[in-house]
């Protein structure tokens, strides 16, 4: 039995639990080879060993004749442990706030001794090979925008979440639950203001921001316009909605993740005898962005007959409508036509493009807009 000041054989050890670990001892111990044991494989060893039976001191690594580097793994393994064992509140806030991959592995508690030791040339490649790297560009989650219930004309509520800040190299952008007016100008936190310093309260698009505040928190503001200075010193900044005010009121909406139903549908287009070349129809969609409009519609003629209509997003090519080429189609009736629901995407100027083959006080075109797709920025 070794005392506590004498060097203990990997043999000597009580055998480990694992099969296969132990395979790899016996086997090694026999052919009398030199062994290399990789930092998972001792902490192994070492975790399916009874306490009591693994004397104070250091502890010989060695599978047959011949010298055997010691270590003192006893030491080593109160080292790792005292500095990997995380509180998993404290593991997730070092990330969402940390500014650097350095500054996280600070935060979580990593030594250099520790980097040194899985091999790893730096911090950067640490979190790399444990796949807590760079926040991937167009990252994000939560942060929803509701209306407001005791000011929905004014107020936006938005959730809490994280999103990758639209920068080159993002960083996470942690904003917690709060409520923004966009009748006030900015001002920090829940309740305040959102309206960017020196914008005019107007009609039109708003744009919603996650941002981080020159002390480090992080909040909401919003933007009718999508190139600004952002308040309170800001640096990194990331889109994660769009709604509309019209009529002094913000229209009223639901999302749910990328998608925005309007509470009330918009009768956008209802004209008749529309002409035979390509029109732009302005929708129920925010400006300045593109989104994938909500749409019923329907292409007819009253006359019967026969017309084809074609609906598509101003950044296709304009073609002419046809037997083989179309979006309703009329084949020769008292009423001849079709309808049906779509999407399409807009321009940034909330516009789709329509055209029909045929023109006429019978032919009509109606398009309704029901809400958008908004991919929030994870393409920018």
């Amino acid at each position: 039995m070794a005392t506590p000041t004498d060097p203990v054989r990997i043999n000597e050890l009580n055998p480990p639990a694992d099969p296969e670990l132990e395979a790899i001892v016996h086997a090694e111990e026999a052919s009398g080879a030199d062994r290399k044991y990789t930092l998972a494989q001792i902490l192994g060893l070492i975790a399916r060993t009874a306490a009591p039976a693994v004397p104070a001191g250091r502890v010989t690594f060695a599978t047959g004749p011949g010298p055997a580097d010691e270590i003192d793994l006893q030491s080593l393994l109160a080292d790792l442990l005292a500095r990997v064992v995380l509180d998993p509140g404290a593991f997730g806030g070092a990330l969402a706030g940390a500014e650097s991959p350095e500054q996280a592995l600070e935060e979580l508690g990593f030594s250099a001794y520790f980097t040194s030791l899985i091999g790893a040339e730096d911090v950067s490649a640490l979190l790399d090979e444990l796949g807590i790297g760079q926040v991937a560009r167009g990252e994000i989650f939560g942060l929803t925008a509701s209306n407001n219930a005791t000011d929905a004309v004014n107020d936006l509520d938005f959730a809490a979440g994280a999103a990758a800040s639209d920068d080159a190299t993002p960083v996470l952008l942690t904003p917690g639950a709060m409520t923004k007016r966009l009748d006030a100008e900015w001002g920090a936190g829940d309740g305040a203001g959102g309206r960017v310093p020196g914008q005019s309260l107007a009609d039109g698009t708003w744009h919603c921001f996650a941002f981080r505040r020159s002390g480090g928190e992080d909040d909401f503001c919003l933007s009718n316009a999508l190139s600004f200075t952002l308040p309170a010193g800001g640096t990194h900044r990331r889109r994660i909605w769009s709604v509309r005010r019209v009529s002094g009121s913000i229209v009223p909406f639901i999302q749910r993740g990328d998608e925005c139903l309007l509470l009330s549908s918009a009768a956008d287009v209802n004209v008749s005898d529309p002409g035979t070349s390509a029109a732009l129809r302005v929708v129920s969609a925010p400006t300045g962005i593109e989104v994938e409009a909500l749409l019923t519609a329907t292409g007819f003629n009253g006359g019967g007959a026969a017309n084809h209509t074609l609906i598509t997003s101003p950044s296709m090519n304009d073609t002419t409508p046809s037997g083989t080429n179309f979006t309703f189609r009329g084949v020769g009736s008292s009423m001849s036509g079709g309808s049906g629901q779509l999407r399409v995407r807009t321009n940034a100027s909330a516009q789709i493009r329509t055209r029909s083959d045929v023109s006429n006080a019978n032919q009509g075109l109606v398009i309704v807009t029901h809400g958008w797709i908004d991919r929030r920025g994870r393409d920018a």
